[in-house]
C-alpha cells in the first residue's frame, strides 16, 4: 500500500513542473465560425529577431508574443533615416520574421483583423533576405526647438495583432501558412510619459 501510495506521489511530482508551460503556452486565433472560420498559430520565437535602437529592449516572451520597453526619452540612434523603418519624423524598432519554407509572398494586417488583409510583394524591401520586416513606434521628433524636449514618446499599453498569410510562388496559402505575433509597446520604470497620439 506504502509502496502505491508513494508511486503517485512521484507521479504528481514529475508532473508539477509540466503545469505551468501547459497553462501559459501560446494558442492558435480562430476568427469565424464552421467551414469559414480561419485561424492563425502564432510564430515560434526561434523565427523572430529585432532591430532595437538605444534605451530600448525587444523580446519575445512566448511564441507569438513580443514585448518592446522603452527606457529612455532619447537616444543617439533616434534620429532615423528613410528606408530604415522610418519616414525621419520619428523612431521605430523593428521585428523580423523568418518566413517558413516555401513561401514567397504574404498578406498581413496589423490591427487583427483577418478580412482586410494587405499584400505584400515577393519584391518588397519588406521582405529582403527571406525575412518580413515590421516596424513600431517609439517617439516623434520633435526637434527641439523653443525648449521643447527632442522626442515625445508614444504611450505604453498598445497592443498590436499582426496577422501573416503565406503564399507560395504560385499564390496559394500554403498549408499551416496562417500565423500571428502580438506586439506590445510598454513604457520602462522612471520615463517621463512625454506622449503623442496614434
Amino acid at each position: 500500500m506504502k509502496r502505491k501510495v508513494l508511486a503517485v506521489l512521484l507521479s504528481l511530482c514529475m508532473l508539477l513542473p509540466l503545469l505551468p508551460v501547459a497553462a501559459f503556452a501560446a494558442e492558435d486565433l480562430t476568427f469565424g465560425n464552421g467551414e469559414t472560420a480561419k485561424t492563425f498559430a502564432p510564430v515560434p520565437t526561434e523565427r523572430m529577431t529585432f532591430h532595437e535602437v538605444d534605451g530600448t529592449e525587444m523580446e519575445a516572451t512566448d511564441d507569438g508574443t513580443v514585448t518592446y520597453t522603452i527606457n529612455a526619452t532619447e537616444g543617439v540612434d533616434w534620429e532615423q533615416d528613410s528606408g530604415v523603418g522610418s519616414n525621419q519624423a520619428y523612431t521605430y524598432v523593428g521585428l523580423y520574421v523568418t518566413m517558413p519554407k516555401g513561401a514567397v509572398s504574404l498578406k498581413q494586417n496589423f490591427e487583427g483583423d483577418p478580412e482586410n488583409m494587405d499584400d505584400v510583394a515577393a519584391d518588397s524591401d519588406f521582405l529582403a533576405g527571406g525575412k518580413y520586416q515590421s516596424w513600431y513606434p517609439v517617439a516623434e521628433d520633435l526637434g527641439g526647438d523653443d525648449g521643447e524636449p527632442p522626442f515625445s514618446l508614444f504611450p505604453g499599453g498598445q497592443e498590436y495583432t499582426v496577422l501573416l498569410e503565406w503564399y507560395d510562388a504560385e499564390g496559394n496559402l500554403l498549408e499551416n501558412g496562417r500565423e500571428y505575433v502580438k506586439v506590445t509597446r510598454e513604457l520602462g520604470e522612471g520615463v517621463a510619459k512625454v506622449q503623442v497620439g496614434e
